[in-house]
């Protein structure tokens, strides 16, 4: 018997790994989450988990594996209906609540730009610091920015981004896939939700902010130097400049206080009033 003190909470996680001849590979984990307020026997958890299990997962999935984890209980959270997740939504008219649900699929893995296209023909290659995540483009990008915003201030380190803006049909994984880590800023928590932040999880380098339809690469991955960048490479616009650390040398290309073609262009004149 496990009994759940105040302060602790009951983790019971099932992996899924499905696919089939018929369906895409893909695997999903459900995660129910059981505190002191909401206290059923281990059978009432398993035959929860089952019941929600058959209601939600229409798939094949051919592996299963249950973990328990007893821990620190997180901060209680509003009771809510458990959440659709594959095709059938599961509500509370359906069974009790055990609190938050969680349904993580790795579906990503088999979409551009993680998944092998044939006939590509890459033309650049970028590769993080240990050399672990390598991905290449097949063209060049559609545009070339530097941003000033605060939000790539901080997750850079630095006191700009340079950005080149890719389709995402347009690039390809060749390693490191299962060494990457996601990250959302709208929902401030990890995880394949875009768009997010990628880096590897190895030597922690930023590799792209991933879009649903774009793919915003770092030039500094793919080894240009100063003689070597290509044009299209080269940075078209600065964007949110209201937002700099500091004023940048003039380079002949327009400064926008916020979105390209969306903001004022910055005026130095008016600065100096």
């Amino acid at each position: 018997m496990i009994t759940i003190g105040h302060g602790q909470q009951l983790r019971i996680i099932l992996c899924l790994q499905g696919g089939s001849l018929f369906h895409s590979s893909c695997s999903a984990r459900l995660v129910f989450n059981f505190t002191h307020e909401y206290m059923p026997s281990l059978s009432e958890s398993l035959s929860l988990c089952r019941s929600t299990l058959l209601k939600t997962v229409t798939r094949p999935f051919f592996a299963l594996s249950v973990q328990f984890l007893l821990s620190t209980a997180l901060p209680a959270e509003p009771r809510s209906p458990l959440p659709s997740t594959i095709s059938e939504p599961a509500t509370s008219a359906h069974l009790p609540s055990p609190g938050k649900m969680e349904w993580e699929t790795e579906t990503w893995k088999h979409e551009p730009p993680y998944v092998r296209q044939e006939g590509f023909e890459a033309r650049y290659t970028a590769r993080c610091l240990c050399g672990l995540v390598v991905y290449q483009v097949k063209e060049d990008p559609v545009d070339s920015k530097i941003c000033h915003c605060t939000g790539c201030q901080v997750a850079h380190g630095a006191p700009m981004q340079w950005a080149s803006i890719f389709h995402k049909t347009d690039v390809q994984f060749l390693s490191g896939i299962d060494c990457l880590e996601f990250y959302s800023a709208e929902e401030m928590k990890r995880g394949h939700v875009l768009p997010c932040k990628v880096k590897c999880k190895e030597c922690h380098t930023l590799i792209a902010d991933e879009g649903r339809r774009m793919w915003l690469a770092f030039p500094s991955l793919f080894g240009f130097s100063s003689r070597t960048t290509p044009q299209a490479f080269k940075p078209t616009c600065h964007i949110f400049y209201g937002q700099r650390v500091f004023n940048f040398p003039d380079d002949g290309v327009p400064k926008y206080i916020g979105h390209k073609g969306k903001s004022p262009l910055y005026e130095p004149q008016k600065e100096s009033r």
